[in-house]
């Protein structure tokens, strides 16, 4: 055993790390009588792959984990035992290669090393509740955000766990709508008397995906406390509320790597010149954020906060966005920026 982790239960997960040449043969039978789950062979360090604290995430080498793949059990040892084939059993040969040791050198190239095939058709069950096609994000429509809604004024610690929850939900990491619902479940509402996991909607409570849909054609954003998306390098934390809506985002501060993902997906992190301007944001408020045809690298921007009384305030807002990641804002993400210049 390489240690034991805990997960948001205090259950214990088991782990085995095994020699790159070693195959779970050994461990199977046991494993499987006692903990009759899930188990995965992965070529990769994944840890917590499901949330689930029976499942068994084995690690080896590529070579081994394609041979369990193709065989379909754990068992499967490819030194000994053979796979069916349309022409009758067959052993896997081991593989070889040429060496590393090229004299003349690498070639340079800019182009990736393994390039996608267009003609190959990828097919996922409309049934599957873990995994669907992403669709890309909407790009931006080149107007300034116009009075959009406080969908939540969030304090205290708001964690990339409390933004996009892990245990049962890393299942569903593979299928954004799905994990989509677990946003924010964790977020203190600094409208509704530090109440966790709900927003007001129409005088309503309900669960901030909930919130953030019934919004969404109109776009909503979120203000935030210090430090926001401190934690684990989570990308659905920014995902999801792109998914769900969300235009922006105005904290005192962000973690960096929270910051960086929400750039990547097209969403626009601002943070309170003044922090203390966080303070005026009431509930019912609404923020337009002006000047965003002429966004520019280390030059702030104005907001206006709207409140339901009708007065306003105007206040100054920070943007780090490189040109680049402007250019990203506008394409509705990195991705997007990156197929549009291979189209």
């Amino acid at each position: 055993p390489r240690g034991s982790g805990k997960d948001n239960n205090d259950s214990a997960k088991l782990f085995f790390t095994l020699d790159p040449m070693v195959h779970p043969l050994f461990f199977a039978p046991i494993l499987t009588y006692l903990f009759p789950k899930t188990q995965i062979i992965n070529g990769f360090l994944l840890n917590d792959p499901d949330g689930n604290p029976l499942t068994l995430p084995f690690v080896t080498s590529p070579v081994v984990a394609a041979a369990t793949a193709l065989a379909g059990y754990l068992g499967f040892n490819p030194e000994v035992d053979s796979l069916d084939g349309a022409n009758g059993a067959f052993m896997l040969q081991p593989p070889s290669g040429e060496s590393f040791s090229v004299p003349e050198g690498f070639v340079p190239s800019e182009l990736p090393s393994n390039i996608p095939n267009p003609t190959v058709e990828v097919i996922i069950s409309h049934e599957s509740q873990r995994l669907a096609f992403l669709t890309p994000f909407p790009a931006w429509d080149g107007n300034d955000f116009i009075q959009i809604p406080v969908l939540m004024k969030t304090r205290g610690k708001n964690t990339t766990d409390h933004i996009s929850q892990a245990g049962k939900w890393l299942q569903f990491r593979g299928h954004l709508e799905n994990i989509s619902r677990n946003y924010c479940l964790g977020s203190t509402n600094a409208f509704l008397d530090g109440e966790v996991g709900v927003v007001e909607l129409d005088g309503q409570r309900v669960q901030p995906w909930e919130g953030g849909l019934a919004l969404a054609e109109q776009g909503w954003c979120i203000v935030g406390d210090d430090n926001d998306g401190e934690g684990s390098s989570r990308e659905h934390a920014a995902m999801e509320q792109v998914f769900l809506g969300g235009k922006f985002k105005l904290c005192k501060s962000y973690a960096r790597l929270h910051e960086a993902n929400l750039k990547k997906q097209g969403l626009l992190p601002l943070t309170f010149v003044n922090p203390t301007n966080y303070d005026l944001i009431r509930k019912g408020d609404k923020i337009s954020v002006l000047g965003l045809a002429t966004i520019t690298q280390g030059i702030a921007l104005n907001a206006v906060l709207h409140h339901q009384d009708g007065s306003t305030d105007t206040i100054s807002v920070n943007h780090n966005l490189s040109s680049l990641e402007i250019e990203w804002f506008k394409a509705g993400s990195s991705v997007n920026w990156i197929a549009n210049r291979a189209a």
